[in-house]
């Protein structure tokens, strides 16, 4: 489908308690739709967001839930993958090492995932594929061309002390001169 005319996906990373009772009520009202993108290790600690809260916002059809990794591992290589088989290993569990709790609690597995920390590689693009995953979001500011690498997508980061000014002028930084 055509891209709408200055469009913005937005996203949230993590799973902290705060998309519930923070963001949720704004994205509803606006009816603004998210992709969250979840480690699943988080999921029911004291910061994080529940199943049932997911479940809720997921069944609203506006937020879409997809992989951060089971343990918000960096997916680049890190000391511990002492062999490249090692390292395979890991990128395998960590992308599908929840899909079951996914498909278990909402219906269905993930086919997106956000590298935990942006943090990536050749390999763990090369595991994503092979686990049937569509794309991958990294934290490397920019935009994204037609041609982008559906596994290096670019995403800006918005943090808290960010106001609308600030959240104008990043998004803007990116449309091209000749289109303004």
């Amino acid at each position: 489908h055509p891209i709408p005319e200055n469009a913005v996906v937005v996203t949230v990373d993590d799973g902290y308690r705060s998309v519930y009772d923070v963001a949720w009520p704004i994205l509803k009202k606006y009816e603004i739709p998210a992709t969250l993108f979840i480690y699943t290790d988080f999921i029911g600690g004291s910061k994080a967001l529940s199943w049932p809260q997911m479940q809720e916002m997921a069944s609203s059809g506006l937020i879409d839930i997809q992989s951060h990794g089971v343990s918000h591992s960096s997916l680049s290589r890190l000391p511990e993958d002492t062999s490249d088989s090692a390292y395979r290993k890991r990128l395998q569990y960590e992308a599908s090492g929840s899909n079951a709790l996914f498909k278990k609690y909402l219906g269905e597995e993930p086919v997106f995932l956000s590298y935990p920390y942006g943090n990536s590689s050749t390999l763990a693009a090369e595991v994503l594929k092979e686990q049937d995953y569509q794309l991958a979001a990294t934290v490397t500011r920019g935009d994204n061309t037609s041609y982008a690498d559906a596994f290096l997508l670019h995403r800006t980061m918005i943090y808290d002390n960010h106001d609308m000014a600030d959240f104008k002028r990043l998004v803007n930084g990116f449309r091209r001169k000749d289109l303004l």
